[in-house]
């Protein structure tokens, strides 16, 4: 009896201390489960690499390809409708200005032309009478004037029909070369209808297409270089400004014609292909920065970069890319101070003002950073 007492006063006291000590245990591990809960991604460290920015030259070259394309090239075309029966050329044939290239058969502008003289020779017979009685004061002021009109008018449709046989025969319009021939005699054609392709042959020009902020900056371009080495063997030709156009094309660019200013022994042919290069005086807009490729990325279709700050946090930077470069760096357009720092590897893990951790630049003799 003595010993079922005890056993009955222990437990008791067990369940005493468990009702009031235990939920002291569970407390503290409850506040850790909820104090984790509670961190956010941008309260985390991320550990990134950086790349310092470094400032370019004064001066800012950019490079685009380019078209040779000839001074002036035009479609050919008969101003009448009909049967070519003679194509006088072939293609890529040398010729003068003014040459006969093709025709048109004529025999039914010919007979136009026949009727429009036996009609002119009839009403201007009968003119004359008219106004020789009108002399004699034989006929009236009004039966005078239709004489008079009639002549001008019969003589206009006497022109129009020589003006049209006169069209059946196509020229050359300035020395050239044919390009390309559309049609074959016996082929028939209307009027405006392309028939040849004609190059002239002067000195070609080199056709390029550049974005709007090098069509905005037109005015600073210093020098305009472009390489036909592959072409004439020079490495370095001069060239001038033809013309720009002032609307932007289907891709948004804006198409250059340049001029070969200096002198070669040998004229690149059109089609082939130049590469040319833009020397611009330092600007704002064009200022030339080299940044990893790596440290772009793309948010709501536009391209950006995390600029590091000096508390740590990363802030986006709205960028636009000139050129990639062939060692893995691409060239931008903006303003970015010299020595700031920007993340180069691990962009698409970070959110606007996430708190990071520069890692150390990996040694030259530790390439990898497996050591």
């Amino acid at each position: 009896m003595k010993y079922l007492f005890l056993i009955i006063f222990v437990e008791s006291s067990y369940n005493v201390f468990a009702m009031k000590f235990i939920p002291f245990l569970f407390f503290p591990l409850l506040f850790i489960s909820c104090g984790f809960q509670q961190v956010s991604d941008s309260d985390k460290i991320f550990k990134v690499q950086a790349f310092t920015v470094k400032s370019d030259s004064s001066l800012t070259t950019l490079s685009f390809p380019g078209r040779v394309k000839s001074s002036e090239e035009v479609n050919l075309s008969f101003k009448v409708s009909g049967t070519i029966n003679c194509v006088n050329v072939k293609e890529g044939d040398s010729v003068h200005e003014g040459m006969f290239l093709a025709s048109i058969d004529p025999k039914d502008y010919q007979l136009q032309l026949s009727a429009a003289e036996a009609q002119y020779n009839q009403i201007k017979a009968e003119a004359e009478r008219v106004i020789r009685l009108y002399k004699d004061s034989v006929v009236s002021a009004n039966d005078y004037d239709k004489a008079r009109f009639g002549i001008e008018q019969i003589q206009a449709k006497l022109d129009f029909a020589r003006n049209q046989l006169s069209d059946c025969k196509l020229y050359a319009p300035f020395n050239g070369y044919v390009h390309r021939i559309f049609f074959d005699p016996s082929s028939i054609v209307t009027s405006g209808m392309p028939v040849i392709s004609f190059l002239s042959a002067g000195v070609p020009e080199i056709e390029i297409d550049v974005p709007a902020y090098v069509y905005r900056n037109s005015d600073r371009v210093k020098d305009i270089k472009a390489d036909l080495s592959s072409v004439s063997g020079d490495s370095s030709v001069s060239l001038a400004l033809s013309s720009f156009s002032p609307k932007a094309n289907a891709n948004q660019l804006y198409t250059v014609r340049l001029s070969i200013a200096s002198k070669l022994k040998t004229l690149p042919n059109p089609g082939m292909i130049a590469m040319v290069s833009l020397l611009f005086e330092s600007s704002s807009k064009l200022s030339k920065t080299l940044i990893p490729l790596n440290s772009v990325f793309e948010s709501d279709g536009k391209s950006n970069i995390w600029i590091i700050s000096d508390d740590g946090t990363v802030h986006m930077k709205q960028v636009s890319i000139l050129s990639v470069e062939s060692n893995g760096m691409i060239s931008i357009e903006g303003n970015i101070p010299e020595n700031t720092q920007i993340v180069s590897a691990g962009v698409h893990k970070l959110v606007e003002g996430q708190k990071v951790e520069v890692m150390d630049p990996v040694s030259k003799t530790n390439i990898g950073g497996i050591l």
